[in-house]
């Protein structure tokens, strides 16, 4: 993935709701709107607020439910609704990338914002214009927008619209390449928003951090503010931030070599991508799985995604994909040999890359005399800034000093107003004193009284206590027999409870036990069908035959070898027959003496090889014992015997990602349907496949055995392949 293609966190300022939009809330407007069918102000505003839940979900139900809020404005005269509906329909075309279009709605709801002297109207347009001229690379245009709007947000106390202007400043920065500036912004955007609790404007901040940390090729400090505005974003439901927050994180992944944490990002940016309809997030998205494909060796796969993200970007005008992309079918049809198209995908790279280089040129000759002229508009900024804290500070200490004096005089004025109210109190206290005496007197005749009733009360609330002492004793005593009696009931079910479980486990063990005596059955009687099957006597009369025929003809030395042969075959298979797994290297040497046998008996009218793959130790793999003469057997009766020359079987042992053991056994013998036919005459029947299968199949249910009828062009029986597959 090239780097230059990393993904902006521009914000857009909204306005309407600032808190995330659920799809309940949507579901809630829709019925508000079918509920208001009637052409006014509130229709205008549900279509408004539908918008505003659409945003950076679906672009297209965004654009018309913008249409329908101009329509209505402009009929009934709602000027207000009029201006916004024109910034919404702006933020979709930017969204869908038609930055043309965008700047003009923006410019459209300027103007009625200006009309009606919506202040925070001004100010969301400002900010918007300011955007989309920065992503069109005009950075003194997009700065004097965002300078005008952060003066009057400032002056407005507007925390939002502050800290969104305040964090793009910060983009321009970045691709001005002044990173400790940058840092500034986008730090300073986020604690405006969080002063609000502005989670979008939160998220978007985090994001651009991530991405100055990408520029600098700190890609792991990267990765950790692009995992924050993740959470953010998902939490919010934004899918074109997700999708973008997705891309970026494969970008890191992608640098830091880790292809397959690459791949699940890409994956899911591009879903969401093709969800939202971006073709150029797609674009860019589809070139970066094409190189993850090229570099895992998948070439179909990456000459599929570099066509689709060529057509993306030609559709899109995103000259920088198509250069990566023809760049990557160049790569991708070499490795192929494809050389005529790898030669084609080339030159269209180089012109390509040329135009871009060329474009790129301009482009960093614009932003050097940008990068003056912007730098002059800061610092008179700046400077603007420091001039009216100057005045403002000399306004607050003129009135300071302005209150210091009124202050003065109130004093003496106060001091006159406390001595009259001083001899209003000392007359007020001589009235409250003799008043005073009267009470006491008043409240000593009554206190006789109360002493009196209260006496009668104690000695009837005396009577009372102990009236409630003997209650409680008796309620005490109830509640105490009660819970005895539950707390036994408890216990019952508590004991009877715990002996069902007894039972249930050893019913459960006893069946566990009956299953596996049932499976060591099993297997020790295919272990002795396969045992019977090797040394089945057709066979050992036919080799003993075949060795006195030897010793009739004074061949006595090859009498001597074959009856070596035909002792050690009839060892191992004994010895073999013992254990459960043996090791590859000891199978293939019992399968060597029965071939050596069987080619002796008929007269060297068939041959043999067994290829072991390089990589595979077959003293070290073990299988089963007894599992491939059978098969070899069924090859020679079946399809071999009847052809007097010119027999071949081919024993192959593969191994697949050192997790698959593949033994393949190949004949070119008359093929089973031809075998089907002799043996309803009364053929040589065949012993121990469906035994042996069993064996293969009980060791691991994993392994696995298939028969492959092999023909030629002319769909003529040309043999018979066994593959047998064990799990390592």
């Amino acid at each position: 993935m090239n780097k230059g293609l990393l993904l902006v966190f521009l914000f857009l300022e909204i306005g309407l709701i600032c808190a995330q939009n659920k799809p309940k809330d949507e579901e809630k407007l829709l019925l508000e709107l079918a509920q208001n069918t009637t052409a006014d102000s509130m229709r205008v505003n549900i279509l408004l607020k539908l918008t505003n839940a659409n945003y950076g979900v679906n672009p297209k139900m965004m654009a018309a439910y913008c249409d329908q809020a101009i329509d209505i404005s402009q009929k009934v005269g709602y000027k207000k609704g009029q201006a916004d509906a024109f910034r919404f329909r702006g933020i979709a075309y930017y969204t869908t990338g038609d930055f043309l279009r965008a700047e003009s709605y923006f410019l459209k709801a300027l103007e009625a914002n200006e009309g009606i002297r919506n202040n925070t109207g001004i100010i969301a347009c400002l900010s918007n214009l300011g955007s989309v001229n920065m992503v069109q690379n005009n950075y003194p245009k997009a700065l004097k927008y965002y300078q005008q709007g952060l003066r009057k947000s400032n002056e407005a106390g507007d925390n939002l619209n502050s800290g969104i202007i305040y964090g793009n400043m910060g983009v321009i920065y970045n691709e001005l390449g002044d990173y400790a500036k940058a840092f500034e912004h986008f730090e300073g955007g986020i604690s405006q928003h969080k002063k609000i609790g502005y989670k979008a404007g939160i998220a978007n901040g985090l994001g651009n951090i991530g991405n100055v940390y990408f520029k600098q090729k700190r890609y792991k400090e990267a990765q950790t503010y692009y995992h924050q505005a993740l959470d953010a974003d998902l939490e919010l439901g934004n899918k074109l931030a997700v999708a973008r927050d997705y891309g970026n994180l494969g970008n890191s992944y992608f640098e830091l070599r880790d292809q397959v944490a690459a791949y699940e990002n890409y994956q899911k940016a591009l879903d969401i991508n093709l969800q939202i309809k971006n073709k150029k997030g797609e674009a860019v998205i589809r070139q970066g799985l094409a190189n993850y494909y090229l570099g895992a060796g998948n070439l179909n796969l990456a000459l599929e995604q570099a066509d689709a993200a060529i057509a993306l970007a030609t559709e899109a005008n995103v000259a920088d994909v198509k250069v990566e992309a023809y760049k990557t079918l160049s790569e991708t049809y070499e490795k192929k040999q494809d050389y005529a198209h790898a030669y084609e995908s080339f030159k269209k790279y180089v012109e390509l890359k040329n135009l871009v280089d060329n474009d790129n040129s301009r482009k960093q000759i614009l932003r050097l005399e940008a990068q003056y002229e912007f730098d002059t508009k800061e610092q008179e900024y700046q400077n603007a800034q420091l001039l009216a804290t100057a005045q403002l500070s000399q306004q607050a200490l003129q009135l300071k000093n302005n209150s210091l004096l009124l202050s003065e005089s109130n004093k003496q004025k106060e001091i006159e107003r406390l001595r009259y109210l001083k001899t209003q109190s000392e007359l007020e206290k001589e009235q409250l004193l003799s008043e005073d005496s009267k009470r006491k007197l008043k409240l000593t005749e009554q206190e006789r009284n109360f002493q009196k009733s209260q006496n009668v009360t104690l000695q009837k609330e005396k009577q009372l206590r102990e009236l409630q002492l003997k209650n409680f004793w008796l309620y005490a005593l109830v509640s105490l027999l009660v819970l005895a009696g539950l707390a036994s009931l408890y216990i019952y079910r508590l004991t009877i409870r715990s002996l069902k479980s007894k039972n249930e486990l050893a019913r459960q063990n006893a069946l566990q036990v009956e299953k596996e005596l049932l499976l060591k059955n099993e297997i020790k009687e295919a272990e002795m069908q396969s045992l019977r099957s090797q040394m089945n006597p057709h066979f050992m009369f036919n080799a003993i035959n075949s060795i006195n025929n030897f010793i009739l003809k004074n061949q006595k030395e090859t009498a001597s070898q074959h009856l070596t042969t035909f002792a050690k075959l009839m060892r191992s298979i004994l010895e073999n027959s013992k254990h459960a797994l043996i090791t590859l290297e000891k199978e293939l040497d019992t399968l060597k003496c029965y071939m050596q046998l069987e080619t002796a008996r008929l007269d060297n009218s068939f041959q043999y090889n067994i290829r072991l793959q390089d990589s595979i130790d077959d003293s070290d793999i073990k299988i089963p014992p007894l599992v491939l003469q059978p098969f070899v057997e069924n090859a020679i009766w079946h399809g071999l015997r009847t052809k007097q020359s010119g027999g071949l079987i081919r024993i192959e042992v593969t191994s697949v990602d050192e997790e698959w053991l593949i033994i393949s056994i190949l004949d070119n013998g008359i093929g089973r349907e031809a075998s089907a036919k002799l043996q309803n005459r009364g053929e040589h029947k065949s012993y121990g496949i469906e035994t042996t299968v069993n064996r293969i199949l009980l060791q691991n249910p994993e392994n696995g055995v298939e028969i492959i009828d092999l023909y030629d062009e002319g769909r003529k029986a040309t043999g018979t392949e066994v593959k047998i597959r064990f799990k390592l």
